[in-house]
């Protein structure tokens, strides 16, 4: 990471009221399906960044983040809006109300690495039970890099992101 990027997370985090900071890796990256109606202009600074763990391409053509020791790519995002944080729970299938497996994902605060492995903060991110991964046919992602370019959507997919869209 330069030193540039690293000066704007530390005056971002100095001048802003930052309270939230989430690792996002499939449909809420810039240029996926999600990014723009519950990402764009409302947050305060994202760089690309990897966290620990597999990425999965699920059937219904979004991705699940699986905890190991590889390496998955995205994008941090630093937010001051609880409003935004709440509806992209309930995108992610997680309420903290309920019990872990009810929940789609389950949120875990997580170590957050530079392009050189270095650590350079924390943030939450939405992991998926291996077992349900399995359960929901997801391929792994080699790379460590989702895009809904190469994600097999199906009618389903577009029904279930509908449906998520309507309880924001």
């Amino acid at each position: 990471m330069e030193k540039t990027e690293r000066e704007k997370i530390n005056k971002v985090k100095s001048t802003t009221n930052v309270e939230y900071k989430i690792f996002v890796y499939g449909t809420l990256k810039p240029g996926e399906d999600n990014y723009n109606y519950h990402c764009h202009n409302r947050y305060e600074l994202q760089f690309e960044c990897s966290v620990k763990g597999d990425i999965y391409d699920l059937s219904l053509g979004f991705p699940a983040l699986v905890e190991s020791d590889n390496v998955a790519k995205g994008v941090l995002f630093y937010f001051n809006d609880q409003q935004t944080i709440d509806q992209i729970d309930i995108l992610e299938g997680y309420d903290p109300g309920i019990s872990a497996e009810k929940n789609l994902y389950y949120k875990k605060l997580v170590e957050v690495y530079d392009s050189n492995d270095q650590v350079i903060d924390q943030a939450y991110a939405y992991f998926m039970p291996l077992n349900r991964v399995k359960e929901l046919k997801g391929v792994k992602v080699d790379s460590g890099c989702w895009t809904g370019k190469n994600s097999f959507k199906t009618d389903e997919h577009k029904k279930l992101v509908n449906k998520i869209r309507s309880k924001c």
